[in-house]
């Protein structure tokens, strides 16, 4: 993030205009390793561009977002001026912020706990006040949408190796997933997607277009696994040949590559 930031505001101070820069879910500042979080990387590179820039009367000030960890965030930004720290939601918060911020340059960095915060519509609404210049780093957790859209169609989507969101690790009936992927979307998934999912080929297709789109989500001993339980659920059908293995047992997809694979409808 840093390196994004860095020629960022030495290109947005060329306008002469006042910066606000906006980390909409800040988390505590600090790792538990000690690191620094997005906050502190945030504020050194202000410090360092303020420091070295030779346009006058320049002016970044910062504001932090975090619901969980305000307390401890609050500390370790304690030495920087010009920095204001909101407990509460992103959601919650973020309107009243913009609209004391109008006639700026504002750059929002989006990085949420998981991705229910991500409604389409009112993402897009934050652009429609009135600022000098808006820009948007958000970060899409494309697993933790994938959750929520496959719960949507009655598919547990779970993955051991995921980073899970600290804060979203479980999910509503697929009733409020439905909406709360059609939110993130921007669009309604069941109908655009549904039909996909029908047959083993076109869930196969619509994760490939998603992983040449967004990049690679889990590896193929996840994807394996996956296949493991949808045939042991009954999901798939495996026909193998011949249909048993040399010790004469069923053929199993993760056993021989020479297997057709089925959706069962």
């Amino acid at each position: 993030m840093g390196y994004y930031l860095k020629p960022y505001f030495q290109k947005i101070l060329l306008t002469k205009h006042p910066v606000t820069y906006v980390d909409c879910f800040a988390g505590a500042g600090k790792f538990n390793d000690g690191t620094d979080g997005s906050p502190l990387i945030a504020l050194k590179v202000i410090s360092d561009v303020l420091a070295q820039s030779k346009i006058a009367n320049t002016e970044i000030k910062s504001c932090f977002i975090e619901a969980h960890h305000y307390d401890q965030l609050n500390k370790n930004l304690e030495c920087y001026s010009n920095t204001q720290v909101v407990s509460g939601k992103f959601e919650k918060n973020i309107g009243k912020i913009l609209r004391n911020n109008l006639h700026r340059n504002i750059f929002l960095y989006i990085d949420p706990y998981g991705v229910k915060e991500l409604d389409f519509e009112f993402i897009g609404s934050l652009a429609k006040e009135s600022f000098y210049s808006m820009e948007l780093l958000l970060n899409f957790n494309s697993v933790g949408f994938l959750r929520v859209a496959f719960k949507a169609f009655g598919i547990d989507f779970k993955n051991e190796n995921d980073l899970l969101e600290e804060y979203d690790d479980s999910l509503p009936e697929p009733s409020a997933c439905t909406i709360t992927a059609n939110k993130i979307a921007g669009g309604d998934i069941l109908s655009n997607y549904l039909p996909q999912f029908k047959t083993f080929e076109g869930l196969n297709a619509f994760l490939a277009k998603f992983f040449c789109t967004y990049g690679v989500i889990c590896s193929s001993q996840d994807i394996k696994s996956t296949l493991k339980i949808f045939e042991t659920e009954g999901k798939i059908i495996v026909e193998g040949n011949p249909a048993t293995t040399k010790a004469g047992k069923p053929r199993k997809f993760w056993d021989d590559k020479k297997v057709k694979i089925k959706w069962n409808t």
